[in-house]
């Protein structure tokens, strides 16, 4: 109300759009209601995820990938010494091959089942499939 009183005393325009008429700026209000309900009805529904928590746990899975993989060359290489000496050339390097891809699939799989550490507080929103 002191943003309308002020403008209509300085004589500038009323806080509408530039060439707003009274029921365009209510049409536009009700959108915007609407909109708000929508969000509202879709919280309720667990269609939300709040974007701060997503965010967050996003990054921390991120951290977890970096370090089980980067866990893979130590873990390896202790096996790769423990391979027979007299393994020549290609069966070297085909062992070496299993070895890594079956790390790399085990990290895999150990972090598809990754899981959030503690509970999530909820803040901003944004629905589910947008980041």
């Amino acid at each position: 109300m002191k943003t309308y009183m002020a403008l209509s005393k300085s004589g500038k325009r009323s806080p509408l759009q530039k060439d707003e008429n009274f029921h365009a700026a209510r049409t536009r209000k009700e959108k915007a209601l609407a909109d708000l309900r929508q969000l509202e009805a879709a919280e309720k529904r667990g269609q939300l995820v709040d974007a701060e928590a997503y965010n967050r746990l996003h990054g921390e899975h991120i951290l977890a990938a970096k370090a089980r993989l980067r866990a893979i060359p130590s873990k390896c290489a202790q096996e790769v010494a423990a391979l027979k000496l007299s393994k020549k050339g290609r069966e070297l390097t085909a062992a070496v091959q299993k070895l890594l891809l079956r790390e790399i699939d085990a990290a895999l799989e150990e972090l598809s089942k990754w899981k959030p550490k503690g509970k999530t507080t909820t803040k901003s929103k944004t629905k589910k499939g947008e980041s």
